[in-house]
């Protein structure tokens, strides 16, 4: 099971990437934009868009693709939770695995980082 210690090393791992916060929440940016958010234990959290990272459980936020969102959501059910139809989504760690992980986080810097850093274009 991945530890939100594997997320920020995954993360800083990235061209660009460099950790700040966000929401009193960890957040990982590239060049300002904010490409993936650790959850912290904070189990009577207000509802809402963001409670799920102010909860118990261990989890991270990324943000891919429309169309990868709900391929993720569907085979990895557990796992992956979609949070809206922009691509905004919430990775449940203990529920994860490590490779599809560092594959989600990967996808999120992609989609945030310049394309002179990201290769895309």
């Amino acid at each position: 099971m991945p530890t939100p210690d594997d997320v920020r090393r995954l993360a800083l791992a990235l061209p660009g990437a460099y950790e700040d916060t966000h929401r009193g929440k960890p957040a990982f940016r590239v060049k300002r934009r904010i490409f993936a958010m650790l959850g912290v234990e904070r189990p009577r959290a207000s509802p809402g868009f963001f409670a799920p990272l102010s909860g118990a459980r261990p989890v991270a936020s990324v943000t891919v693709d429309r169309e990868d969102q709900l391929n993720f959501a569907a085979a990895q059910s557990l796992a992956f939770e979609p949070a809206g139809s922009k691509g905004f989504s919430y990775i449940w760690l203990d529920a994860i695995d490590a490779d599809v992980l560092a594959l989600l986080i990967r996808m999120s810097w992609a989609k945030a980082a310049p394309k002179r850093l990201s290769g895309a274009g």
